[in-house]
């Protein structure tokens, strides 16, 4: 009987492994930290500006298994590097959204300066974890894409044109086209790095041109999007991401 007594008690817990916590606090969340390749990749993994018409950041953190008991994690900020007492609170992740291990920052944000960030995690008993490490970024005001928008019918080549702000100062961009493809996936379909730029960077204007052959990567009335990131001498740590500009183009198929 007692043999059976334990074999019941030694099944419970391995269908319930969460709960056995030995009230420790989780272990601190692990960071995602950004990659000198990461603004070339579809998802773009790490602290990074984000494609929005509002200033904003996203910070990326590891997802933790179901076992850690995980429920929650907190986001803190500061301006200032130094020191826990420094940092505020300022938003949460639930485990069980969609997209639990990122966070977009909208709080305030202004250009040219270092924004710094680390976050904790939270199980079931309400039990807060250390800080993970802390990861910074500083956004570059944006640039403006102006042309193409809308439909474009049956071009020989295409000038994709922006405008830079004159406070901006780049050493560089990346021009990323993607094809959207339903709500929630999209494509990487071209992607040009210029690094660095020559010439004055007050409020001036540029074109990419691709030419016919180029264009042909474009199927017919498919809808694209298109948008300019601007580059620092640190890109781990600076830049920033114009709002999306989308078109089509009629081959006159």
């Amino acid at each position: 009987m007692k043999k059976l007594l334990l074999f019941i008690a030694l099944l419970a817990w391995q269908c319930n492994p969460v709960s056995n916590d030995n009230g420790k606090p989780p272990e601190p969340p692990r960071m995602v930290q950004k990659t000198a390749a990461a603004d070339t990749t579809l998802e773009e993994p790490g602290t990074d500006a984000v494609a929005r018409a509002e200033n904003a950041i996203q910070i990326m953190w590891y997802r933790e298994p179901a076992s850690a008991g995980i429920t929650r994690y907190k986001i803190y900020r500061s301006d200032e590097p130094d020191g826990k007492a420094n940092y505020r609170f300022i938003g949460q992740q639930e485990v069980n959204n969609r997209e639990d291990t990122v966070f977009v920052d909208l709080d305030g944000l202004t250009e040219f300066t270092p924004y710094y960030y680390f976050i904790t995690a939270v199980n079931e008993n309400n039990q807060e974890s250390l800080p993970s490490d802390t990861v910074w970024y500083s956004l570059l005001p944006k640039a403006n894409p102006t042309y193409p928008k809308g439909l474009v019918t049956v071009p020989d080549s295409l000038g994709f044109t922006f405008n830079i702000p004159a406070n901006a100062l780049p050493n560089g961009y990346i021009f990323r086209v993607e094809r959207l493809i339903g709500a929630n996936f999209k494509e990487l379909v071209y992607l040009y790095v210029e690094n660095p730029l020559k010439g004055n960077f007050g409020e001036t204007q540029f074109t990419y041109v691709m030419n016919k052959q180029e264009l042909l990567v474009f199927q017919d009335d498919v809808e694209y999007r298109w948008r300019i990131d601007l580059l620092a001498g640190d890109q781990l740590h600076n830049g920033s991401e114009s709002d999306w500009a989308t078109f089509s183009i009629d081959w006159g198929n």
